[in-house]
């Protein structure tokens, strides 16, 4: 830039009216970054970002952005190989092993996107799908550790975690009792229990 100028870089899943839906339901996904004269490099490394599309804000027009991308950040792990019948399921297979793969940072997330919380229902079913995509348990018992850890007067989970949302649905609670037992039943470590 020529200038000391604020950007905003956005991002989101898909484009509407021309540009990169970055608010929604009233919270918005963009993270700030303040220029200064000339040439510069910005690696962020402390954000989690899920994206299709990035976009540009600028408080000017002298500017020239010559490279802008994410790094992918992903657990370590070693898919188990496995062959469809067909090449559409084998497609649907590798796509649906990505996108598990997507959801796992420090713990399982609903989605890569924008939620990123880790809850016992979406959780559970990635925990089954790992056991055989993956053969991996650590992660799984990192997740479930994190949920135990929930602290509630009557005795229910909370919705997500880690969080200090205090809403809660019934049934997640009833959820943990499945995850456990499967996770016993797919490891059989009884030490967390």
């Amino acid at each position: 830039t020529k200038e000391k100028t604020n950007i905003s870089i956005g991002w989101g899943e898909h484009i509407t009216d021309g540009r990169v839906r970055t608010s929604t339901s009233g919270r918005h996904f963009c993270a700030e970054y303040i220029s200064r004269k000339g040439n510069q490099e910005f690696l962020g490394t402390f954000r989690r970002l899920g994206a299709r599309y990035l976009q540009i804000f600028a408080e000017t027009d002298e500017i020239e952005i010559k490279f802008l991308t994410l790094r992918p950040t992903l657990y370590p792990l070693t898919v188990k190989p496995f062959k469809a019948q067909t090449k559409l399921m084998q497609k649907i297979y590798d796509v649906s092993v990505r996108t598990l793969q997507l959801c796992m940072h420090e713990h399982y997330e609903d989605c890569p996107w924008r939620e990123q919380a880790l809850y016992t229902m979406d959780s559970r079913n990635q925990m089954l799908c790992g056991y055989y995509a993956f053969g991996e348990k650590d992660f799984a018992r990192a997740s479930l550790k994190l949920i135990g850890l929930d602290k509630c007067e009557d005795g229910l989970l909370s919705i997500c975690y880690p969080s200090s949302i205090q809403l809660k649905i019934p049934s997640f609670s009833l959820h943990y009792i499945m995850q456990m037992n499967e996770y016993i039943e797919y490891t059989g470590d009884i030490s967390l229990a």
